[in-house]
């Protein structure tokens, strides 16, 4: 199973090494996708274009800012259809997503700072 990660900083590269770490075959993205390095060296395909990724995922993990989702979401909308769609992005309300592209599945999951020593509960 391939797992994309739309928005890998802080949180978002947290997230995606626990996948690496279970196995998982991470697709990583990020405007400077030189600061990725040490995502790449875990073994996930990093790259800057969100659409390459989410085309090729299984699932796809938004981790942008609130203020970023709806121009990802128009970016990646064609790619999402019929896939499942984790948004990490607070105060984005699942209504809100579903109405973006309803042909996606949604999941709305709060992260806080434990996820960055995978603590963190869902």
């Amino acid at each position: 199973m391939r797992i994309a990660v739309i928005g890998a900083g802080k949180i978002g590269s947290a997230v995606a090494k626990a996948f690496l770490d279970a196995g998982y075959q991470v697709t990583a993205t990020r405007r400077k996708v030189e600061k990725l390095e040490l995502l790449r060296r875990l073994g996930a395909e990093v790259t800057d274009d969100n659409r390459y990724a989410c085309e090729r995922a299984d699932i796809i993990i938004v981790c942008v800012k609130p203020v970023d989702v709806e121009g990802v979401l128009n970016e990646v909308r064609e790619e999402i259809k019929g896939k499942i769609v984790i948004s990490m992005a607070a105060s984005i309300k699942l209504s809100y997503l579903k109405k973006m592209v309803p042909e996606a599945y949604f999941v709305r999951v709060m992260p806080n700072l434990t996820v960055l020593v995978r603590e963190s509960l869902v």
